[in-house]
Protein backbone atom coordinates (compact mmCIF):
# COMPACT_ATOMS: atom_id res chain seq x y z
CA UNK A 1 0.00 0.00 0.00
CA UNK A 2 1.35 3.37 -1.01
CA UNK A 3 0.54 6.05 1.57
CA UNK A 4 0.86 9.52 0.07
CA UNK A 5 -0.66 11.73 2.72
CA UNK A 6 -1.65 11.48 6.35
CA UNK A 7 -3.51 14.33 8.01
CA UNK A 8 -4.15 13.78 11.68
CA UNK A 9 -4.42 17.36 12.89
CA UNK A 10 -8.22 17.44 12.88
CA UNK A 11 -8.47 14.17 14.80
CA UNK A 12 -6.08 15.11 17.59
CA UNK A 13 -7.45 18.63 17.69
CA UNK A 14 -10.82 17.24 18.73
CA UNK A 15 -9.34 14.92 21.37
CA UNK A 16 -6.39 16.79 22.77
CA UNK A 17 -7.94 20.25 23.01
CA UNK A 18 -10.65 18.91 25.34
CA UNK A 19 -8.39 16.92 27.65
CA UNK A 20 -7.81 19.71 30.23
CA UNK A 21 -11.53 19.65 31.06
CA UNK A 22 -11.92 15.92 30.72
CA UNK A 23 -12.17 15.20 34.43
CA UNK A 24 -14.72 17.94 34.95
CA UNK A 25 -16.91 16.75 32.09
CA UNK A 26 -16.86 13.16 33.26
CA UNK A 27 -17.23 13.98 36.95
CA UNK A 28 -13.99 12.19 37.79
CA UNK A 29 -12.68 12.09 41.33
CA UNK A 30 -9.21 13.19 42.37
CA UNK A 31 -7.96 9.63 42.73
CA UNK A 32 -8.59 9.10 39.02
CA UNK A 33 -6.58 12.17 38.05
CA UNK A 34 -3.15 10.39 37.70
CA UNK A 35 -4.68 7.95 35.25
CA UNK A 36 -6.14 10.78 33.17
CA UNK A 37 -2.80 12.58 33.15
CA UNK A 38 -1.17 9.40 31.86
CA UNK A 39 -3.69 9.21 29.04
CA UNK A 40 -2.99 12.84 28.19
CA UNK A 41 0.79 12.25 28.07
CA UNK A 42 0.32 9.21 25.82
CA UNK A 43 -1.83 11.18 23.38
CA UNK A 44 0.78 13.94 23.33
CA UNK A 45 3.43 11.41 22.32
CA UNK A 46 1.24 9.78 19.66
CA UNK A 47 0.19 13.12 18.20
CA UNK A 48 3.77 14.31 18.00
CA UNK A 49 4.83 11.08 16.30
CA UNK A 50 1.95 11.31 13.84
CA UNK A 51 2.84 14.88 12.96
CA UNK A 52 6.45 13.82 12.43
CA UNK A 53 5.27 11.04 10.10
CA UNK A 54 3.12 13.50 8.19
CA UNK A 55 6.02 15.91 7.76
CA UNK A 56 8.32 13.15 6.54
CA UNK A 57 5.81 11.87 4.01
CA UNK A 58 5.11 15.37 2.72
CA UNK A 59 8.82 15.96 2.26
CA UNK A 60 9.43 12.63 0.50
CA UNK A 61 6.52 12.95 -1.90
CA UNK A 62 6.54 16.64 -2.69
CA UNK A 63 8.46 19.08 -0.51
CA UNK A 64 6.47 22.07 -1.64
CA UNK A 65 2.99 20.59 -1.95
CA UNK A 66 0.51 22.48 0.21
CA UNK A 67 -1.68 20.61 2.68
CA UNK A 68 -4.63 22.68 1.56
CA UNK A 69 -5.39 22.07 -2.15
CA UNK A 70 -6.49 25.23 -3.93
CA UNK A 71 -9.25 25.02 -6.56
CA UNK A 72 -8.34 26.27 -10.02
CA UNK A 73 -9.57 29.74 -10.86
CA UNK A 74 -9.71 29.19 -14.60
CA UNK A 75 -11.82 26.84 -16.66
CA UNK A 76 -10.46 27.93 -20.03
CA UNK A 77 -11.05 24.47 -21.45
CA UNK A 78 -14.16 24.00 -19.32
CA UNK A 79 -12.78 20.74 -17.93
CA UNK A 80 -15.10 19.67 -15.11
CA UNK A 81 -13.31 19.77 -11.76
CA UNK A 82 -14.63 17.81 -8.80
CA UNK A 83 -15.68 20.28 -6.10
CA UNK A 84 -13.23 20.42 -3.22
CA UNK A 85 -16.10 20.81 -0.79
CA UNK A 86 -19.71 19.78 -1.29
CA UNK A 87 -22.31 22.49 -1.48
CA UNK A 88 -23.67 21.37 1.89
CA UNK A 89 -20.40 22.16 3.66
CA UNK A 90 -20.54 25.16 5.94
CA UNK A 91 -17.61 27.44 6.60
CA UNK A 92 -15.64 26.05 9.48
CA UNK A 93 -15.01 28.08 12.59
CA UNK A 94 -11.56 29.59 12.96
CA UNK A 95 -9.05 27.54 14.99
CA UNK A 96 -8.74 28.36 18.70
CA UNK A 97 -6.06 30.77 19.83
CA UNK A 98 -2.83 29.52 21.33
CA UNK A 99 -2.95 28.72 25.01
CA UNK A 100 -1.51 31.34 27.31
CA UNK A 101 2.02 30.63 28.51
CA UNK A 102 2.79 28.05 25.83
CA UNK A 103 4.45 30.26 23.22
CA UNK A 104 6.89 28.28 21.11
CA UNK A 105 5.69 24.95 22.48
CA UNK A 106 2.05 24.30 21.64
CA UNK A 107 0.42 24.88 18.26
CA UNK A 108 -3.07 26.34 17.77
CA UNK A 109 -4.43 22.82 17.21
CA UNK A 110 -2.92 21.42 20.39
CA UNK A 111 0.09 19.68 18.87
CA UNK A 112 3.67 20.25 19.96
CA UNK A 113 5.93 21.91 17.43
CA UNK A 114 9.00 19.94 16.48
CA UNK A 115 12.14 22.05 16.46
CA UNK A 116 13.65 22.27 13.01
CA UNK A 117 17.39 21.70 12.69
CA UNK A 118 19.75 23.07 10.06
CA UNK A 119 20.68 19.51 9.02
CA UNK A 120 17.08 18.90 7.90
CA UNK A 121 16.85 21.90 5.57
CA UNK A 122 17.99 20.10 2.40
CA UNK A 123 15.08 17.69 2.82
CA UNK A 124 12.62 20.59 2.71
CA UNK A 125 14.15 22.38 -0.28
CA UNK A 126 12.74 21.96 -3.78
CA UNK A 127 15.03 22.79 -6.69
CA UNK A 128 12.12 23.35 -9.09
CA UNK A 129 10.62 26.21 -7.12
CA UNK A 130 13.89 27.15 -5.38
CA UNK A 131 11.98 27.28 -2.13
CA UNK A 132 11.21 25.61 1.20
CA UNK A 133 8.12 23.86 2.52
CA UNK A 134 7.68 23.40 6.30
CA UNK A 135 4.81 21.98 8.31
CA UNK A 136 4.37 21.79 12.08
CA UNK A 137 7.88 22.92 13.03
CA UNK A 138 9.46 25.52 15.31
CA UNK A 139 11.98 27.69 13.46
CA UNK A 140 14.60 29.29 15.68
CA UNK A 141 17.20 32.00 15.14
CA UNK A 142 20.12 30.08 13.63
CA UNK A 143 17.95 27.95 11.34
CA UNK A 144 16.17 31.05 10.06
CA UNK A 145 19.58 32.60 9.33
CA UNK A 146 20.48 29.57 7.21
CA UNK A 147 17.18 29.83 5.32
CA UNK A 148 17.77 33.52 4.62
CA UNK A 149 21.30 32.84 3.37
CA UNK A 150 19.96 30.37 0.78
CA UNK A 151 17.93 33.21 -0.83
CA UNK A 152 14.74 31.20 -1.45
CA UNK A 153 12.15 32.44 -3.92
CA UNK A 154 9.35 30.42 -2.34
CA UNK A 155 8.52 29.76 1.32
CA UNK A 156 5.54 27.76 2.64
CA UNK A 157 4.93 27.77 6.41
CA UNK A 158 1.99 25.50 7.23
CA UNK A 159 1.09 25.54 10.96
CA UNK A 160 4.63 26.53 11.93
CA UNK A 161 6.06 28.76 14.64
CA UNK A 162 8.79 31.38 14.28
CA UNK A 163 10.23 32.86 17.44
CA UNK A 164 8.86 36.38 17.96
CA UNK A 165 12.28 37.81 18.70
CA UNK A 166 13.56 36.87 15.21
CA UNK A 167 10.37 37.46 13.21
CA UNK A 168 11.80 40.75 11.92
CA UNK A 169 14.49 38.78 10.04
CA UNK A 170 11.86 37.82 7.48
CA UNK A 171 12.44 41.23 5.89
CA UNK A 172 15.89 39.94 4.90
CA UNK A 173 14.27 37.47 2.48
CA UNK A 174 14.97 39.91 -0.32
CA UNK A 175 14.55 37.30 -3.10
CA UNK A 176 11.23 35.96 -1.83
CA UNK A 177 8.55 35.93 -4.54
CA UNK A 178 5.96 33.51 -3.14
CA UNK A 179 4.98 33.24 0.55
CA UNK A 180 2.36 30.92 2.09
CA UNK A 181 1.40 31.14 5.78
CA UNK A 182 -1.28 29.31 7.74
CA UNK A 183 -2.58 28.85 11.27
CA UNK A 184 -1.23 32.10 12.73
CA UNK A 185 2.41 31.87 11.62
CA UNK A 186 2.17 35.65 11.36
CA UNK A 187 -0.28 37.79 13.34
CA UNK A 188 -1.21 41.45 13.71
CA UNK A 189 1.45 41.85 16.37
CA UNK A 190 4.15 40.97 13.84
CA UNK A 191 3.21 43.66 11.31
CA UNK A 192 5.28 46.33 13.05
CA UNK A 193 8.33 44.02 12.90
CA UNK A 194 8.17 43.45 9.15
CA UNK A 195 9.97 45.56 6.62
CA UNK A 196 9.07 45.79 2.93
CA UNK A 197 9.44 42.57 0.94
CA UNK A 198 9.84 44.38 -2.35
CA UNK A 199 10.06 41.26 -4.54
CA UNK A 200 7.05 39.49 -3.02
CA UNK A 201 4.50 38.90 -5.79
CA UNK A 202 2.25 36.20 -4.35
CA UNK A 203 0.93 35.82 -0.78
CA UNK A 204 -1.32 33.03 0.53
CA UNK A 205 -2.95 33.23 3.98
CA UNK A 206 -4.89 30.24 5.33
CA UNK A 207 -6.89 29.82 8.55
CA UNK A 208 -5.21 32.51 10.63
CA UNK A 209 -7.69 33.76 13.23
CA UNK A 210 -5.18 36.19 14.77
CA UNK A 211 -4.85 38.14 11.53
CA UNK A 212 -7.36 41.00 11.45
CA UNK A 213 -7.99 44.08 9.35
CA UNK A 214 -4.84 45.78 10.67
CA UNK A 215 -2.69 43.16 8.96
CA UNK A 216 -4.29 43.92 5.60
CA UNK A 217 -4.20 47.68 6.11
CA UNK A 218 -0.41 47.48 6.55
CA UNK A 219 0.06 45.21 3.55
CA UNK A 220 0.82 48.12 1.24
CA UNK A 221 3.94 48.73 3.39
CA UNK A 222 5.38 45.21 3.78
CA UNK A 223 4.21 43.92 0.36
CA UNK A 224 4.09 47.00 -1.87
CA UNK A 225 4.47 45.08 -5.15
CA UNK A 226 2.08 42.22 -4.42
CA UNK A 227 0.28 40.98 -7.54
CA UNK A 228 -1.60 37.88 -6.30
CA UNK A 229 -3.34 37.49 -2.92
CA UNK A 230 -5.08 34.28 -1.86
CA UNK A 231 -7.07 34.14 1.39
CA UNK A 232 -8.71 30.96 2.60
CA UNK A 233 -11.01 30.17 5.53
CA UNK A 234 -10.69 33.54 7.21
CA UNK A 235 -12.93 36.07 8.90
CA UNK A 236 -12.60 39.25 6.84
CA UNK A 237 -14.10 42.60 7.76
CA UNK A 238 -14.94 45.37 5.33
CA UNK A 239 -11.92 47.24 6.69
CA UNK A 240 -9.72 44.35 5.54
CA UNK A 241 -11.08 44.79 2.02
CA UNK A 242 -10.27 48.48 2.26
CA UNK A 243 -6.66 47.58 3.06
CA UNK A 244 -6.56 45.20 0.11
CA UNK A 245 -7.83 47.97 -2.15
CA UNK A 246 -4.71 49.99 -1.31
CA UNK A 247 -2.41 47.48 -3.04
CA UNK A 248 -1.43 49.35 -6.22
CA UNK A 249 -0.09 46.33 -8.15
CA UNK A 250 -2.74 43.72 -7.23
CA UNK A 251 -3.93 41.80 -10.30
CA UNK A 252 -5.46 38.66 -8.81
CA UNK A 253 -7.52 38.24 -5.61
CA UNK A 254 -8.83 34.83 -4.54
CA UNK A 255 -10.98 34.66 -1.41
CA UNK A 256 -12.01 31.09 -0.63
CA UNK A 257 -14.56 29.94 1.94
CA UNK A 258 -14.26 33.13 3.96
CA UNK A 259 -16.93 35.22 5.65
CA UNK A 260 -17.62 38.29 7.77
CA UNK A 261 -17.65 40.97 5.06
CA UNK A 262 -20.57 42.77 3.42
CA UNK A 263 -21.36 44.38 0.08
CA UNK A 264 -19.44 47.47 1.20
CA UNK A 265 -16.26 45.42 1.52
CA UNK A 266 -16.66 44.04 -2.01
CA UNK A 267 -17.23 47.58 -3.22
CA UNK A 268 -13.74 48.62 -2.13
CA UNK A 269 -12.30 46.35 -4.84
CA UNK A 270 -13.35 48.85 -7.49
CA UNK A 271 -10.44 50.97 -6.26
CA UNK A 272 -7.87 48.37 -7.40
CA UNK A 273 -6.90 49.81 -10.79
CA UNK A 274 -5.17 46.67 -12.10
CA UNK A 275 -7.38 43.91 -10.65
CA UNK A 276 -8.14 41.42 -13.43
CA UNK A 277 -9.07 38.18 -11.64
CA UNK A 278 -11.45 37.90 -8.70
CA UNK A 279 -12.60 34.71 -7.00
CA UNK A 280 -15.17 34.67 -4.19
CA UNK A 281 -15.22 30.87 -4.10
CA UNK A 282 -17.84 29.45 -1.72
CA UNK A 283 -18.23 32.74 0.12
CA UNK A 284 -21.83 32.21 1.17
CA UNK A 285 -22.48 35.84 2.11
CA UNK A 286 -21.78 37.11 -1.43
CA UNK A 287 -25.18 38.05 -2.88
CA UNK A 288 -26.66 40.19 -5.65
CA UNK A 289 -26.13 43.43 -3.72
CA UNK A 290 -22.44 42.66 -3.29
CA UNK A 291 -22.06 41.95 -7.02
CA UNK A 292 -23.83 45.23 -7.82
CA UNK A 293 -20.82 46.99 -6.31
CA UNK A 294 -18.64 45.45 -9.04
CA UNK A 295 -20.78 46.81 -11.88
CA UNK A 296 -18.71 48.46 -14.61
CA UNK A 297 -15.42 47.52 -12.94
CA UNK A 298 -12.87 48.84 -15.45
CA UNK A 299 -10.28 46.04 -15.37
CA UNK A 300 -11.90 42.74 -14.28
CA UNK A 301 -11.56 39.90 -16.79
CA UNK A 302 -12.25 36.79 -14.69
CA UNK A 303 -14.89 36.38 -11.94
CA UNK A 304 -15.47 33.16 -9.98
CA UNK A 305 -18.69 33.03 -7.92
CA UNK A 306 -18.80 29.29 -7.27
CA UNK A 307 -21.55 28.46 -4.75
CA UNK A 308 -22.19 32.14 -3.99
CA UNK A 309 -25.68 33.25 -2.95
CA UNK A 310 -26.36 34.95 -6.29
CA UNK A 311 -29.33 34.71 -8.64
CA UNK A 312 -29.88 35.80 -12.23
CA UNK A 313 -30.23 39.35 -10.97
CA UNK A 314 -26.48 39.43 -10.34
CA UNK A 315 -25.77 38.72 -14.00
CA UNK A 316 -27.32 42.08 -14.90
CA UNK A 317 -24.41 43.77 -13.13
CA UNK A 318 -21.80 41.28 -14.31
CA UNK A 319 -22.79 41.94 -17.91
CA UNK A 320 -21.82 45.60 -17.47
CA UNK A 321 -18.16 44.76 -16.75
CA UNK A 322 -16.65 45.75 -20.10
CA UNK A 323 -13.59 43.43 -20.14
CA UNK A 324 -15.23 40.35 -18.59
CA UNK A 325 -14.07 37.30 -20.55
CA UNK A 326 -14.52 34.42 -18.08
CA UNK A 327 -17.37 33.88 -15.60
CA UNK A 328 -17.83 30.95 -13.23
CA UNK A 329 -21.33 30.58 -11.76
CA UNK A 330 -20.99 26.96 -10.69
CA UNK A 331 -23.58 25.80 -8.11
CA UNK A 332 -25.23 29.23 -8.02
CA UNK A 333 -28.95 30.04 -8.00
CA UNK A 334 -29.23 31.43 -11.51
CA UNK A 335 -32.09 30.49 -13.83
CA UNK A 336 -32.95 30.95 -17.51
CA UNK A 337 -33.01 34.75 -17.17
CA UNK A 338 -29.22 34.73 -16.65
CA UNK A 339 -28.65 33.88 -20.31
CA UNK A 340 -30.82 36.83 -21.30
CA UNK A 341 -28.78 39.26 -19.22
CA UNK A 342 -25.41 37.76 -20.21
CA UNK A 343 -26.33 38.20 -23.86
CA UNK A 344 -25.07 41.75 -23.43
CA UNK A 345 -21.59 40.65 -22.29
CA UNK A 346 -19.89 41.12 -25.64
CA UNK A 347 -16.42 39.90 -24.57
CA UNK A 348 -17.50 36.82 -22.58
CA UNK A 349 -15.57 33.82 -23.91
CA UNK A 350 -15.82 31.24 -21.09
CA UNK A 351 -18.91 30.48 -19.01
CA UNK A 352 -19.21 27.75 -16.36
CA UNK A 353 -22.80 27.08 -15.27
CA UNK A 354 -22.22 23.56 -13.99
CA UNK A 355 -24.68 22.25 -11.41
CA UNK A 356 -27.04 25.20 -11.82
CA UNK A 357 -30.39 23.50 -11.30
CA UNK A 358 -32.34 26.60 -12.38
CA UNK A 359 -31.32 26.30 -16.05
CA UNK A 360 -33.96 24.54 -18.18
CA UNK A 361 -34.90 23.81 -21.79
CA UNK A 362 -35.84 27.46 -22.21
CA UNK A 363 -32.45 28.86 -21.18
CA UNK A 364 -31.42 29.87 -24.71
CA UNK A 365 -34.84 30.53 -26.25
CA UNK A 366 -34.49 34.31 -26.34
CA UNK A 367 -30.77 35.05 -26.34
CA UNK A 368 -27.36 33.84 -25.16
CA UNK A 369 -23.81 35.21 -25.11
CA UNK A 370 -22.95 34.89 -28.81
CA UNK A 371 -19.25 35.44 -28.12
CA UNK A 372 -18.92 32.20 -26.09
CA UNK A 373 -16.11 29.82 -27.00
CA UNK A 374 -16.09 27.55 -23.91
CA UNK A 375 -19.31 26.50 -22.18
CA UNK A 376 -19.68 24.12 -19.22
CA UNK A 377 -23.17 22.76 -18.44
CA UNK A 378 -22.10 19.81 -16.30
CA UNK A 379 -24.88 18.51 -14.07
CA UNK A 380 -27.59 20.82 -15.48
CA UNK A 381 -30.14 18.03 -15.46
CA UNK A 382 -33.00 20.09 -16.90
CA UNK A 383 -31.05 21.15 -19.99
CA UNK A 384 -32.06 18.86 -22.87
CA UNK A 385 -32.34 18.57 -26.64
CA UNK A 386 -34.43 21.71 -27.19
CA UNK A 387 -31.90 23.82 -25.31
CA UNK A 388 -29.11 22.54 -27.58
CA UNK A 389 -31.14 23.46 -30.66
CA UNK A 390 -31.31 27.11 -29.58
CA UNK A 391 -27.71 27.06 -28.34
CA UNK A 392 -26.51 25.95 -31.78
CA UNK A 393 -28.32 28.87 -33.36
CA UNK A 394 -27.06 31.58 -31.01
CA UNK A 395 -23.54 30.52 -29.97
CA UNK A 396 -21.79 29.86 -33.25
CA UNK A 397 -18.25 30.34 -31.87
CA UNK A 398 -18.28 27.48 -29.35
CA UNK A 399 -15.21 25.22 -29.53
CA UNK A 400 -15.55 23.54 -26.11
CA UNK A 401 -18.87 22.17 -24.87
CA UNK A 402 -19.24 20.16 -21.66
CA UNK A 403 -22.59 18.36 -21.32
CA UNK A 404 -21.50 15.87 -18.69
CA UNK A 405 -24.31 14.35 -16.59
CA UNK A 406 -27.12 15.95 -18.56
CA UNK A 407 -29.23 12.76 -18.69
CA UNK A 408 -32.01 13.99 -21.01
CA UNK A 409 -29.67 14.83 -23.91
CA UNK A 410 -29.89 12.21 -26.65
CA UNK A 411 -28.95 11.77 -30.32
CA UNK A 412 -31.62 14.30 -31.27
CA UNK A 413 -29.84 17.06 -29.36
CA UNK A 414 -26.36 15.94 -30.47
CA UNK A 415 -27.31 16.25 -34.14
CA UNK A 416 -28.27 19.90 -33.54
CA UNK A 417 -24.56 20.56 -32.91
CA UNK A 418 -23.48 19.23 -36.31
CA UNK A 419 -22.60 22.62 -37.81
CA UNK A 420 -20.59 23.96 -34.87
CA UNK A 421 -16.76 23.94 -34.95
CA UNK A 422 -16.45 22.04 -31.67
CA UNK A 423 -12.98 20.74 -30.77
CA UNK A 424 -13.73 19.28 -27.32
CA UNK A 425 -17.09 17.63 -26.60
CA UNK A 426 -18.00 15.89 -23.35
CA UNK A 427 -21.11 13.69 -23.58
CA UNK A 428 -20.40 11.63 -20.46
CA UNK A 429 -23.53 10.49 -18.66
CA UNK A 430 -25.88 11.42 -21.54
CA UNK A 431 -28.06 9.20 -23.76
CA UNK A 432 -26.08 9.89 -26.92
CA UNK A 433 -25.13 6.69 -28.77
CA UNK A 434 -23.02 5.75 -31.75
CA UNK A 435 -26.11 6.00 -33.97
CA UNK A 436 -25.95 9.76 -33.50
CA UNK A 437 -22.50 9.83 -35.14
CA UNK A 438 -23.77 7.53 -37.88
CA UNK A 439 -26.50 10.05 -38.78
CA UNK A 440 -24.12 13.02 -39.00
CA UNK A 441 -24.17 14.45 -42.53
CA UNK A 442 -20.88 14.08 -44.39
CA UNK A 443 -20.48 17.84 -44.69
CA UNK A 444 -20.98 18.47 -40.95
CA UNK A 445 -18.53 20.96 -39.47
CA UNK A 446 -18.09 18.95 -36.29
CA UNK A 447 -16.69 16.01 -38.29
CA UNK A 448 -13.78 18.17 -39.38
CA UNK A 449 -13.05 19.93 -36.06
CA UNK A 450 -13.72 17.41 -33.25
CA UNK A 451 -10.43 16.42 -31.61
CA UNK A 452 -11.37 15.26 -28.10
CA UNK A 453 -14.48 13.22 -27.28
CA UNK A 454 -15.42 12.16 -23.75
CA UNK A 455 -18.00 9.41 -23.36
CA UNK A 456 -17.42 8.26 -19.79
CA UNK A 457 -20.25 6.35 -18.13
CA UNK A 458 -22.07 5.77 -21.42
CA UNK A 459 -22.48 1.97 -21.47
CA UNK A 460 -25.00 2.11 -24.32
CA UNK A 461 -22.87 4.29 -26.60
CA UNK A 462 -20.94 1.63 -28.50
CA UNK A 463 -23.58 -0.07 -30.66
CA UNK A 464 -21.65 -0.75 -33.82
CA UNK A 465 -18.08 -1.38 -32.72
CA UNK A 466 -17.07 2.27 -32.67
CA UNK A 467 -16.68 2.40 -36.45
CA UNK A 468 -18.73 5.57 -36.85
CA UNK A 469 -16.39 7.55 -34.64
CA UNK A 470 -13.86 7.23 -37.45
CA UNK A 471 -15.93 9.71 -39.46
CA UNK A 472 -14.37 12.47 -37.33
CA UNK A 473 -11.25 13.23 -39.32
CA UNK A 474 -9.41 15.22 -36.63
CA UNK A 475 -10.27 12.99 -33.68
CA UNK A 476 -7.16 12.33 -31.58
CA UNK A 477 -8.49 11.42 -28.12
CA UNK A 478 -11.48 9.34 -26.97
CA UNK A 479 -12.38 8.63 -23.35
CA UNK A 480 -14.69 5.70 -22.64
CA UNK A 481 -14.22 5.25 -18.89
CA UNK A 482 -16.93 2.91 -17.49
CA UNK A 483 -18.48 2.62 -20.94
CA UNK A 484 -16.89 -0.67 -22.04
CA UNK A 485 -17.38 -3.45 -19.53
CA UNK A 486 -16.50 -6.49 -21.62
CA UNK A 487 -12.66 -6.83 -21.73
CA UNK A 488 -12.64 -8.53 -25.13
CA UNK A 489 -14.88 -5.94 -26.73
CA UNK A 490 -12.90 -3.18 -25.07
CA UNK A 491 -9.57 -4.36 -26.44
CA UNK A 492 -11.01 -4.79 -29.91
CA UNK A 493 -12.50 -1.30 -30.01
CA UNK A 494 -9.35 0.28 -28.59
CA UNK A 495 -7.26 -1.41 -31.29
CA UNK A 496 -9.65 -0.34 -34.04
CA UNK A 497 -9.71 3.30 -32.95
CA UNK A 498 -5.99 3.44 -32.21
CA UNK A 499 -5.07 2.23 -35.69
CA UNK A 500 -7.32 4.75 -37.41
CA UNK A 501 -5.96 5.53 -40.88
CA UNK A 502 -6.09 9.32 -40.64
CA UNK A 503 -4.90 9.83 -37.06
CA UNK A 504 -3.52 8.00 -34.07
CA UNK A 505 -6.40 8.10 -31.60
CA UNK A 506 -5.58 7.85 -27.90
CA UNK A 507 -8.26 5.77 -26.19
CA UNK A 508 -8.79 5.64 -22.43
CA UNK A 509 -11.30 2.99 -21.35
CA UNK A 510 -10.03 2.11 -17.86
CA UNK A 511 -9.65 4.40 -14.85
CA UNK A 512 -6.07 5.31 -14.07
CA UNK A 513 -5.61 4.14 -10.48
CA UNK A 514 -2.10 5.53 -10.13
Amino acid sequence: MNIKNINVSGFFKGIYSNLPNFSTLCGCRKKQQPELEGIQRNIEKVSQAALQAQNNLQTQNNPVQTLYPIPPLYTTQCTPVLPLYTSQCQASAPPPAEQEGTEGKVSPVGLHYRELTAEELPQHFDQTTTGFFFSGVLIKDKVLDTIIQSHPKSLQLINCKIEDRVISKLMLLDCLVNLTISDNVLTDSHVALLGPLTNLKQLTIIRSSQITSEFFRQMKIYAPNLETLLIREMILSDTAFEGISWLPQLKELRILRSWGFSKEGVGYLCKNPLLEKLSLWRCKNVNNKAIEKLARHPSLKVVDLTAADVTSGATQFLATIPRLSELILKESKIDDDAMKYLGGASNLKTLDCSYCDGLTEKAFNRTAPNSLAHFNLTGCTKVGNNALAFLAQRCLKIVTLILKNCPTISNEGFLKLANLSIGLLDLSGTKVTESGFEKLPKNSQIIETLKTLRLNDCPAFIEKGGNHLLKCQSLSEVRLIDSLTDPGERDEIIERLSTNSHACISVAAIKDES
